[in-house]
């Protein structure tokens, strides 16, 4: 058997990515900011074909350039439903990422992952976060969203 992997090990294979929102851009102050986002809704009985999976990943990516002292804090939650119209939340609200502009204002960058087990979601899920920049006007920040689903199962 030969594997194409970095030292022969591929845990790749235990993951299935999904597409779960595009670049989100917020300037602070602006209707953007402070803003919640939703995430794309997946059907779990349709969208992996007889694949069912047990875990899933929700990866939170941000980049900010921010004035010193000044933070971009970003929260996440994911939800399911039965009939994709009545959402509950999975959890609580979760502090994901918080990034802290240096002396002088900086760019920071920094990812964050929340998880939930599926074993007890209903047939949809999806994932929203609230970023939120402190300052009021010229700081500005770019979040994006993937899934992975995990530890799958052939029915």
């Amino acid at each position: 058997m030969t594997m194409n992997t970095a030292l022969g090990r591929d845990n790749a294979v235990y993951m299935t990515p999904v597409f779960a929102a595009a670049e989100y851009d917020l300037t602070a102050g602006a209707g953007s900011d402070n803003s919640e986002q939703t995430c794309a809704t997946i059907n779990r009985l349709t969208a992996f074909d007889n694949v069912r999976h047990a875990n899933a990943v929700a990866t939170l990516a941000a980049t900010a350039t921010l004035a010193a002292t000044k933070t971009l804090i970003v929260t996440g939650i994911w939800e399911h439903s039965p009939d994709n119209s009545t959402w509950a939340e999975i959890g609580t609200d979760t502090t994901m990422l918080t990034l802290t502009g240096e002396a002088g204002g900086s760019t920071e960058t920094g990812a964050a992952v929340l998880g939930i087990n599926l074993a007890e979601a209903d047939q949809y899920v999806r994932f929203k976060h609230l970023p939120d920049l402190s300052a009021t006007g010229t700081d500005t920040a770019k979040v994006t969203v993937q899934y992975q689903f995990t530890a799958a199962t052939e029915i």
